[in-house]
């Protein structure tokens, strides 16, 4: 008996060895592993963000890459936020009038700088509830799509460490949408990019936005 209750025991003890070695283990996760989230971002890595509208902005644009590329090459990071509802990363590159190294940009950063205030989309991931939240502030006789507009703009600079508004830069060609993101956040930029506002997006128009060629 007393043999059996000692072997029963070294059984028991080993077990529990066992499981505290190989079960309880904490797993090791190699720092690869971990995802990053779009706040970790470097945010020293850009002066700026500029985000463009698609209808009546990119879409009649006719330098729409060598504005995008006088962009990043200034060190600013670019993106979309249009209130096309149709619009979405798998669909952009079907349209003549987007630029190659826009997308591109936006996928190298996991299309943070995507945005979609019709559809719902925020930081490249589908977020109604965060517009929604948005929408009970909204001001009477202001445009919804353009308050979101300047909800995703000053969101997506945050989620790049950029906070300085002067720094954000909307190019949109509705006049209705620039005073809606005007008033969601009167610090940013705005560059008239089209017929309802009465301006059009070119070097010159967008370049003046973001200093290019001005002493850092």
């Amino acid at each position: 008996m007393f043999y059996y209750l000692l072997s029963f025991t070294l059984i028991l003890i080993g077990i529990l060895l066992i499981y505290k070695i190989y079960i309880t283990k904490p797993k090791t996760i190699h720092k690869d592993e971990v995802p990053v989230p779009p706040q970790t971002i470097q945010s020293t890595r850009f002066k700026g963000l500029v985000l463009f509208d698609v209808d009546g902005t990119l879409t009649t644009g006719t330098n729409n890459e060598e504005i995008v590329e006088m962009c990043i090459n200034d060190g600013w990071a670019v993106g979309i936020c249009t209130a096309g509802y149709i619009y979405n990363m798998d669909n952009l590159l079907n349209f003549s009038w987007m630029p190659k190294n826009l997308h591109n940009f936006i996928k190298q950063y996991g299309n943070v700088t995507f945005n979609n205030t019709a559809s719902g989309f925020l930081l490249g991931k589908l977020n109604r509830e965060a517009y929604e939240k948005v929408d009970m502030a909204l001001p009477p006789n202001i445009n919804i799509m353009g308050f979101r507009k300047g909800f995703a703009l000053t969101h997506t600079g945050h989620a790049l460490g950029i906070t300085d508004p002067k720094f954000l830069v909307l190019c949109d060609d509705m006049n209705s949408f620039i005073k809606g993101a005007l008033t969601f956040n009167p610090g940013i930029q705005i560059v008239c990019s089209g017929a309802d506002c009465g301006g059009k997006l070119s070097i010159e128009t967008v370049g003046k936005a973001i200093g290019h060629n001005s002493p850092s």
